[in-house]
């Protein structure tokens, strides 16, 4: 059952230590290969979440962190063989809720750029 406030992970997560700081959204469950070598398979059965359960995380991240997000990891492993439809209609709410790129802000009286946000997966 999702909680309403909360962001949806299913346990256990699977991440890279170098994503310590980044954002995670379950993009899918589990991985679609079959390694011999990880268990991630074997611990979860492969899905594609609803892109609805992803917008909604997304929703509830953007309350709780604001615009102070640089980095989007999606979970777990494998999530780029999500359709293609699906995987831009994510990317697309991602860049409704944050800047993606280096966009100048011709404001300031310098050249300053805005964050660029990376989203990427294993």
């Amino acid at each position: 059952m999702l909680k309403k406030d909360k962001i949806y992970y299913r346990e256990p997560v699977f991440r890279p230590p170098s994503e310590a700081y980044s954002l995670l959204i379950q993009l899918t469950e589990g991985c679609s290969y079959k390694c011999d070598f990880c268990g991630v398979s074997l611990l979860k059965k492969f899905i594609i979440r609803e892109v609805d359960e992803v917008k909604r995380d997304l929703d509830i991240a953007r309350k709780q962190y604001g615009p102070n997000v640089s980095k989007i990891f999606f979970l777990d492993g494998n999530a780029m063989v999500t359709p293609t439809v699906k995987l831009i209609e994510v990317i697309w709410w991602i860049f409704l809720f944050t800047p993606i790129g280096v966009i100048p802000n011709l404001r300031e009286k310098r050249s300053r750029w805005q964050t660029c946000v990376t989203i990427y997966s294993m």
